[in-house]
């Protein structure tokens, strides 16, 4: 399920993001449960990566939870919130099964994770955060669409991922991208409501012509 060249990565030192993405930040804010303080919030993060998008969490006091397949990722996490004595469970692991109860968390971030693990892995995860996520809390799902240059000019392999030749996704390893299609059926049959969905496209000119696409989508359970 992990993808291993995101280890390589980490341990190169590439992609320890300092700090979080824009729209983590007003997910956050726009969408924690307003009847009841911010220490009492569970936030989890699937594939946190550096930790960037809990760290931010963890300063505006949430009570924050991770889930990272690379060990090097969750090492260069917990030294970091250590340093600023900033609490949060990072571990490493699965995204299925999750060890957590029920209805354990209020808000849910994917921030590219789910769109790096083949179309079973990526259904049986969603199964888990729909299980995890409180009645009424919020899942932030953010994959790569079809529409994205590397998906267009990549190979697709009989396990819903796609080889990458191009494009701004070239050395991540295999991607699984997504229509508005499979998106639809996937979040039905999951259970989950559609509460925002977006789809957002880059296009670039150098070195060459070629398209950054991907959606965000906010899911209510």
């Amino acid at each position: 399920m992990f993808n291993a060249v995101w280890n390589e990565k980490y341990a190169a030192g590439d992609s320890l993001n300092k700090y979080p993405w824009d729209k983590i930040v007003s997910f956050i804010f726009k969408f924690r449960p307003r009847n009841k303080e911010r220490h009492e919030t569970k936030v989890l993060e699937l594939g946190f990566g550096s930790g960037c998008n809990l760290w931010f969490c963890a300063r505006e006091g949430f009570d924050c939870y991770g889930i990272e397949g690379s060990a090097i990722g969750v090492k260069h996490a917990q030294q970091w919130f250590s340093k600023e004595n900033l609490q949060a469970d990072l571990t490493q692991g699965m995204f299925y099964p999750l060890n957590f109860s029920e209805e354990f968390f209020d808000l849910i971030i994917d921030r590219g994770s789910l769109t790096c693990v083949n179309s079973k892995d990526s259904y049986l995860s969603l199964q888990e955060i729909f299980r995890t996520l409180k009645t009424g809390g919020y899942f932030c799902f953010n994959p790569y669409s079809t529409r994205h240059t590397s998906s267009v000019e990549g190979t697709l392999l009989p396990t819903g991922l796609t080889k990458i030749k191009s494009g701004t996704l070239t050395g991540v390893g295999d991607i699984k991208f997504y229509d508005e299609k499979t998106i639809r059926e996937l979040v039905e049959k999951v259970g989950f409501k559609i509460k925002e969905m977006r789809h957002i496209e880059d296009h670039y000119f150098t070195p060459s012509y070629g398209t950054h696409a991907e959606w965000f989508l906010v899911l209510e359970k």
